[in-house]
């Protein structure tokens, strides 16, 4: 799956109880590193309109490494019936960011910015529906 899983930290909160699901965490939290740094990234490209790294950047959110298949096994009972819209949410960022790759490659910044706009609401999104209630801010 070349899902983005920007929302998973969230839900992997639940399951860091120092048992064998804080495996889980661990790789969720790395993989959400990684994201932030591309985001990061990104960010800094459009702002200063630096096509060749809006590209990079956006191409590695949309293709970064996934977790597991028994990780991804453990995230989804979590989410139990939730899990099929995490799925859809998840893709459509997914997708964004391939359309932000592409739009850099053409060096259409208005374009880049329609996506990025909603590439930032659909993770908003995803994060207010499957970030778990604790109240952690991270």
């Amino acid at each position: 799956m070349g899902m983005f899983f920007i929302s998973s930290y969230g839900i992997a909160q639940e399951h860091n109880h120092g048992d064998e699901n804080s495996k889980i965490t661990q790789s969720i939290i790395e993989i959400m590193r990684n994201m932030n740094k591309n985001m990061h990234k990104l960010t800094n490209a459009i702002i200063i309109e630096d096509y060749p790294t809006i590209t990079l950047s956006a191409h590695d959110i949309a293709n970064h490494p996934g977790i597991d298949t028994q990780d991804l096994h453990h995230l989804f009972e979590r989410l139990g019936p939730r899990k099929e819209d995490f799925i859809l949410c998840d893709n459509a960022v997914h997708n964004l960011a391939i359309d932000i790759s592409k739009a850099g490659e053409q060096e259409n910044i208005d374009l880049v910015l329609e996506k990025y706009s909603a590439m930032i609401a659909k993770i908003v999104q995803c994060h207010r529906e499957y970030k778990p209630k604790t109240g952690n801010k991270e």
